[in-house]
């Protein structure tokens, strides 16, 4: 069995750290594509969230662009 990464704990204040992923999925039947997610460390909350035909740097800059208009600067990405 491989080895499980150690969990560390959420920064405590929202705005501190925010993540972004991209799945591929077939999230339409019949068709391939990307989610891409922004979301908060510290609370979980999704901040942006839109479908692209490939995850790249653009949609990583369209992520952090909106989750900036709505919420503000954040510490780390």
């Amino acid at each position: 069995m491989g080895t499980q990464r150690t969990r560390r704990e959420r920064r405590p204040w929202p705005g501190m750290l925010v993540h972004q992923d991209g799945s591929t999925q077939e999230w339409v039947l019949g068709q391939h594509g990307d989610v891409i997610v922004t979301m908060d460390d510290a609370t979980n909350e999704h901040y942006s969230m839109f479908f692209v035909e490939a995850e790249g740097t653009p949609s990583s800059f369209r992520g952090v662009r909106e989750v900036i208009e709505v919420h503000g600067l954040f510490s780390a990405f």
